[in-house]
C-alpha cells in the first residue's frame, strides 16, 4: 500500500471541524483548507505498517479560524496506520497533537482521493 497520492482529510478538535486536502509524496506533506497551508514531512514507522509525521499549518488568509482556536502558525505531530489497500476511497485515521501542548489533540480521517502520476 502506498501512501503516496492525493487525500481529502476531514478534522476535528474539541474546539472544532474542517475539511481540506493533502498530498503525500516521497517524504513530503503539502496541501491545504479555504484559510490554512499544510507543509511538513512524514517517515513510515519500523515494519512499515504506519507513518508519523510533523506537519506545520499556516494561515494564509487572514481569517484565523483553525480547530484549535485564532491561531495564525502552529505544528502537529500526526501518527497512523497504513491500510491495506490501494484503491480509490480506501480510509485511514490519523491521531495528533499539537507541538508544545499535547494535551490539544486532533482526529483525522483522510480518504484516498487519487494517485499519483
Amino acid at each position: 500500500m502506498s501512501i503516496e497520492a492525493l487525500w481529502s482529510v476531514e478534522f476535528a478538535s474539541t474546539a472544532g471541524l474542517g475539511r481540506g486536502v493533502v498530498v503525500f509524496e516521497s517524504g513530503g506533506l503539502f496541501g491545504g483548507d479555504p484559510d490554512y497551508i499544510y507543509t511538513g514531512q512524514y517517515n513510515l514507522k519500523s515494519g512499515g505498517d504506519g507513518l508519523r509525521g510533523e506537519v506545520e499549518v499556516t494561515n494564509y488568509s487572514g481569517h484565523m479560524t483553525s480547530v484549535f482556536g485564532p491561531l495564525k502558525r502552529f505544528k502537529l505531530l500526526i501518527e497512523t496506520s497504513l491500510p491495506a489497500s490501494d484503491d480509490i476511497g480506501t480510509t485511514l485515521q490519523a491521531e495528533g497533537q499539537l507541538v508544545g501542548n499535547p494535551s490539544a489533540k486532533i482526529e483525522l480521517n483522510l480518504t484516498k482521493r487519487a494517485h499519483l502520476p
